[in-house]
């Protein structure tokens, strides 16, 4: 088996804001919904690093409920 390469779109710093994430990743993706296609956001990382934080938030991540 040979070794694989990986990338990475961005990497945010640790201060980085909720609205930082979103302008660059939520905000195209909801363009995309409305114009009709589907789109996924896929959130990877370690465990309480702020995944559930950044997506739902107090009520003002990217995902609304």
């Amino acid at each position: 088996m040979g070794k694989a390469n990986f990338s990475f779109d961005h990497v945010f710093l640790p201060n980085a804001t909720q609205y930082d994430v979103y302008k660059l990743t939520g905000n195209k993706q909801m363009d995309h919904t409305l114009e009709g296609y589907n789109s996924c956001l896929f959130v990877y990382g370690q465990t309480g690093s702020g995944k559930t934080h950044t997506m739902i938030g107090n009520n003002n991540g990217i995902v609304q409920q």
